[in-house]
């Protein structure tokens, strides 16, 4: 069988919780409850990509994961009936799941696919441990649900049409560790950035990052496409809008703008192409035409919505 180019799909852009989040009226939240024009629900963080458009791999899954399911045609069940009964009732084209990390915002979704379809799911053995601590995963029943592990730096292909390849990020534990684990951001293994690499085109995901370093600058100095954290466009951003008392380093996230945020760290980096997603409900980049926005687009960024596709 041939393939085409891999086809990439933005499931999800948003950060934990979606645009807008329930009970949030800050200022970008406001706009969308005032159904203002310039902006757009978004879903959490999660990407799709194939190379036959019929099997496709999951790049984290979203607790918004089924609502995914249902706004992509690409992702319905193989045995959609139209009339009468088929052999075969449960089916997807989802084949496996790739997690970077073990935050809530990416793992909540497998508790969604839980009904008895064979699904791989590819993690480092770090994120794996943090899935096998908490019970509630075992409604995953290992007769169709096979947990599989891949090292940092060895290339592994799910599907046999491309081949992915994780690289260490400096990133911290989920959430739910912290109080038993610590709150250092670090090399330490919780958060990894995924290249998907089929022929000479390289498509990097990174929807969290905790510093840019020089490493990470060499391990994406081959990219052609790269999808990075933009979860907060300041540091502070979630204390200067009344929604939060941490900055965006101590929860693992560098900023978008500013002498250390991402688009100028990595201004130097030959990727062609370069989306921000994993976007906070506070980010001024989720309105059309904020200045926020221009300045990141006139930057070469493009920020990533819900339902875009990702060319090679």
């Amino acid at each position: 069988m041939s393939f085409s180019a891999v086809k990439s799909v933005v499931l999800g852009s948003a950060a934990g919780g979606g645009y807008p989040q329930w009970n949030c009226s800050c200022a970008v939240c406001s706009l969308y409850w005032l159904r203002d024009p310039r902006v757009k629900r978004r879903t959490q963080s999660s990407i799709a990509v194939s190379a036959d458009g019929a099997n496709w791999v999951l790049l984290n899954c979203s607790p918004d994961v089924r609502e995914q399911i249902g706004a992509n045609a690409i992702l319905s069940p193989h045995q959609a009936q139209s009339g009468g009964r088929g052999a075969k009732v449960r089916s997807s084209p989802i084949h496996s799941i790739i997690l970077t990390n073990a935050d809530i915002d990416h793992i909540g979704g497998l508790l969604t696919l839980r009904e008895q379809h064979p699904l791989n799911i590819w993690a480092t053995a770090t994120v794996h441990a943090q899935l096998k601590s908490n019970p509630i995963f075992g409604v995953l029943n290992p007769s169709a649900v096979s947990f599989k592990t891949f090292q940092i730096g060895q290339a592994f292909s799910p599907l046999h049409q491309f081949s992915i390849t994780a690289f260490d990020v400096p990133g911290k534990v989920p959430l739910y560790r912290e109080s038993e684990l610590g709150i250092d951001v670090g090399r330490n293994g919780n958060t990894i950035g995924l290249h998907v690499d089929q022929d000479d085109k390289r498509l990097s995901y990174v929807p969290g990052c905790g510093d840019i370093d020089e490493q990470l600058r060499r391990d994406l100095a081959a990219t052609t496409t790269l999808l990075f954290d933009g979860t907060l466009w300041t540091d502070d951003e979630m204390i200067a809008s009344g929604t939060g008392s941490k900055t965006g380093r101590r929860m693992g996230h560098v900023p978008v703008s500013g002498d250390g945020g991402s688009i100028k760290a990595l201004e130097t980096l030959p990727a062609n192409k370069r989306y921000l997603i994993h976007m906070n409900n506070t980010n001024p980049l989720l309105i059309d035409g904020s200045p926020e926005r221009r300045s990141a687009e006139n930057a070469g960024w493009i920020v990533s919505e819900d339902g875009m596709e990702i060319a090679p």
